[in-house]
């Protein structure tokens, strides 16, 4: 291919890649190459349609996932993380990730694939992960991998037919983890089940969601009145119905702040003046009203805003990619202290939320009941609130002797005296992962001697780090010294500790197919997605993946590429101006002019 030909498919696929990073369709890869034209844009008038964009993305996705499978490759050890839903289609999907080192020594997580599955039982799954990770190029994957994410359904930790139970019937040395995230939202709503917090509160948003979903005029209502008080408005939302914690920390939110708008509407909706309102939903209005303008409905509110508020900063720290175990550990156990505390005093919200009502009214808005008595029952209903979700989260993480052993390898709670310390912990992984060790060239025998001189170099030099950055640095500065023992700490690394970015992923797939995208195929779906997911940014994606994408497309068609030819247009009839001196007898086949679009 000639260079100025070259650099033309350069662009062309440049903006291929344009379409599929910002999750466009193909149909907008003619009108973009028309617009650079017209922007002075020197480009290739052929391979210009929707079909070739798709074709230039799926080159552009192979390139991206061999240098993906090149750096899963070099480590040594890995960990899967699975989920499976459906799409817009009905369709249902399993999405794989795999957690690796990096040559920098940091953790990362990589997007495999996403296949359709016959059935959603373990062997289906199964053999769904078999073939991605053998279609990616990693085919002695057995042999490597040492950890098993997933959410905490029967199919995936069932005791006899679960995904994790078969896979450790060939390797003993799987360690299966349900996402912390995932468990953090189970332990709240045990938590509150049942409670003032849950019955009460959470059916107020519930209640007055519903009420304006549907109704432009209820909304428009609202904001008109909003507008009068000076109040803000945010988007009522429902409580239920979303992955994690945080979704009910933004429906209080929003609630806390109607509150003045929302009381001041509904006051007016039951009363007997609007005539266009039911009898029922008055009746239903003036119910909650009764609770809402009430000390106790306010002060658990506040009391509300502050747990939840510990509980969300927990599940964003879950949701993290970087997240390790000793980190989660910790969070943990901040967290815990932190509630316990609220049990024994005010949070920054109730205390607010106190000072207003002592005064007989919030915001403006008179309240009903005595604030003595609300407060009462506020104390007699925190602790054992608090109490609940400390039992809950100690159930839900409960943590097994070879999880609780590598987190003794923190530095961070390292005693003065280190002669003895961690060998009994680091003696138990060994015999854990030894056959896995083994078979990645660790030697054995030499690892309690490398974990003692390891020891003093870090109690030396590297004691104040946080557990990413000391693990990162000592992988890199020392592998050639303690060969052996980070085999140790690298399956540590690899831990799959959430499955937050498996979700994510399937909100881009639902994104990338939507209703009007419904018929994309499955490999086309997964091209969309690793580009994506593991595409470089556009400002360095030319220079890479592109360049090297046109290379191969050029050399793998079963035809002769042709770049630099213009295709066929239609064809326009020319007819030439008549003359009354035409020859009468000229040849039929010279009446008319026939050209081509150039």
């Amino acid at each position: 291919m000639q260079k100025t030909a070259f650099c033309k498919m350069i662009k062309l696929f440049d903006i291929a890649y344009h379409i599929a990073k910002h999750e466009k369709p193909f149909a907008y890869y003619p009108s973009l190459v028309k617009l650079e034209k017209r922007h002075g844009v020197d480009l290739e008038d052929a391979y210009i349609n929707p079909k070739q964009a798709r074709v230039f993305t799926q080159y552009l996705a192979e390139q991206i996932h061999l240098e993906v499978s090149k750096q899963v490759l070099s480590s040594r050890y890995i960990s899967v993380l699975v989920d499976g839903s459906t799409d817009r289609s009905t369709t249902e999907k399993e999405v794989l990730y795999v957690k690796y080192l990096h040559k920098d020594g940091v953790p990362r997580m990589a997007f495999v694939g996403t296949e359709d599955i016959e059935s959603a039982t373990a062997d289906g799954i199964l053999h769904c992960i078999r073939s991605l990770l053998i279609s990616k190029g990693i085919p002695n994957w057995t042999d490597h991998l040492v950890g098993f994410g997933a959410d905490g359904a029967s199919v995936n930790f069932g005791c006899r037919q679960g995904i994790y139970t078969k896979l450790k019937m060939d390797m003993p040395w799987l360690i299966g983890i349900h996402c912390l995230a995932h468990r953090l939202e189970l332990a709240c709503k045990n938590a509150f089940q049942g409670t003032y917090f849950n019955q009460e509160i959470d059916g107020f948003p519930s209640f007055y969601t519903s009420f304006y979903r549907g109704s432009g005029k209820r909304r428009r209502e609202l904001d008109r009145l909003a507008e009068l008080l000076d109040e803000s408005v945010l988007t009522p939302t429902r409580v239920d119905g979303t992955r994690w914690v945080d979704h009910r920390r933004r429906a209080l939110k929003a609630l806390e702040t109607n509150i003045p708008a929302v009381i001041a509407y509904l006051s007016e909706v039951g009363s007997d003046q609007r005539q266009d309102i039911k009898k029922a939903d008055a009746a239903r209005v003036r119910g909650w009203l009764k609770k809402v303008k009430s000390n106790e409905f306010l002060l658990h509110i506040g009391l509300y805003m502050d747990v939840l508020g510990e509980l969300s900063h927990l599940s964003l720290q879950f949701q993290k990619d970087s997240i390790s175990l000793p980190t989660a550990v910790e969070a943990i156990e901040t967290s815990k202290e932190v509630l316990k505390d609220m049990a024994k005093g005010d949070g920054p919200k109730l205390r607010a939320v106190k000072v207003e009502c002592r005064c007989g009214s919030y915001r403006g808005v008179a309240l009903s009941d005595t604030y003595a008595d609300a407060e009462e029952r506020l104390k007699s209903s925190r602790e054992p609130l608090i109490h609940d979700i400390v039992a809950c989260l100690d159930e839900r993480y409960q943590t097994d002797t070879i999880l609780m052993a590598m987190c003794k390898l923190d530095p961070k709670h390292w005693p003065e005296d280190l002669t003895e310390y961690g060998n009994e912990e680091v003696l138990l992984l060994l015999e854990h992962f030894k056959e896995i060790l083994k078979k990645n060239g660790c030697d054995v025998e030499n690892v309690m001697a490398e974990w003692t001189r390891l020891k003093k170099v870090i109690n030396r030099s590297y004691r104040g780090l946080k557990w990413e950055e000391l693990w990162s640095q000592i992988l890199r500065v020392w592998s050639e010294e303690f060969p052996n023992i980070l085999h140790i700490i690298e399956n540590i690394q690899v831990m799959p500790m959430s499955t937050s970015k498996v979700e994510r992923a399937f909100s881009l797939l639902n994104r990338v197919k939507t209703d009007w995208r419904i018929n994309l195929n499955t490999a086309t779906v997964k091209d969309l997605m690793m580009i994506s997911l593991e595409g470089p940014e556009e400002e360095d994606a030319a220079a890479g993946c592109v360049e090297s994408a046109v290379k191969k497309w050029f050399r793998s068609g079963k035809k002769a590429r042709w770049p630099h030819i213009k295709p066929y247009g239609k064809r326009q009839q020319v007819r030439p101006a008549t003359s009354p001196m035409a020859d009468s007898d000229t040849d039929d086949d010279n009446d008319e002019l026939v050209l081509f679009d150039k």
